[in-house]
């Protein structure tokens, strides 16, 4: 318990969130499964459903509910940050998400445009962050992971933080939403975006960024035919 992220209302004022859609996973679960991918490339930089946002953080947060040898079903280690870009009916910012009211806390509001500083922030080519509809930030509390289970807990910290991708990836298939896990963030500038970290008196930190938004259905700009002759 005492890895626990502290309680969410103490994050800021609450944003209220429409309910989560289960319609998108009543269908085929295997065709879902097999349609998993990653957006390298795809996003439209047109903006996201707050509805839609909403069933992504409902789902994706399921997985770090699990139960396990080290904690009981209905605890999480991790929690979801947003970082809203283009949502429609939600202003550009940072929220933190509390899955037990089901929603958003308001974090400060960046000095600049959130897409420019996500680009800036970027360290990779492999995506455009600036045309991602929202960036989602899984955090933990690494410190006392350690303490509590030696080398073990950094182990079972990102078996959760994968958990929580890979539910996000199939909600945002089942949903037709992009999806791209990231590493390549500064996370010590996002961790000050966010309002966690040794700098704001938390070892919170930010462990892996999942980029989200509609994507591009159209084939590639430029098709090549080989010639088999």
């Amino acid at each position: 318990r005492a890895a626990r992220p502290r309680p969410a209302a103490e994050l800021g004022a609450e944003v209220a969130l429409p309910a989560p859609s289960t319609g998108p996973f009543a269908g085929d679960l295997a065709g879902v499964l097999a349609s998993r991918r990653s957006s390298f490339g795809g996003f439209t930089a047109t903006p996201l459903a707050l509805d839609r946002l909403a069933t992504l953080l409902a789902a994706a947060s399921t997985g770090g509910a699990t139960g396990s040898d080290v904690k009981p079903a209905g605890e999480r280690l991790t929690r979801l940050f947003v970082l809203a870009n283009r949502v429609d009916g939600l202003e550009p910012g940072g929220y933190a998400y509390d899955p037990d009211g089901h929603a958003l806390r308001r974090r400060p509001t960046p000095a600049e445009p959130l897409g420019e500083l996500l680009q800036r922030h970027y360290l990779l080519t492999n995506y455009n962050t600036e045309q991602a509809a929202a960036v989602v930030a899984i955090t933990g509390r690494l410190a006392p992971m350690l303490a509590a289970f030696g080398n073990r807990g950094y182990r079972v910290l990102n078996s959760e933080v994968g958990a929580v991708s890979q539910t996000c990836y199939l909600a945002a298939a089942a949903l037709g939403v992009g999806c791209g896990a990231v590493l390549g963030l500064d996370n010590i500038a996002l961790d000050d975006l966010l309002g966690v970290g040794p700098e704001h008196g938390s070892d919170e930190r930010t462990l892996l960024f999942l980029l989200v938004g509609p994507e591009r259905t159209d084939p590639a700009d430029i098709v090549l035919t080989l010639d088999s002759a």
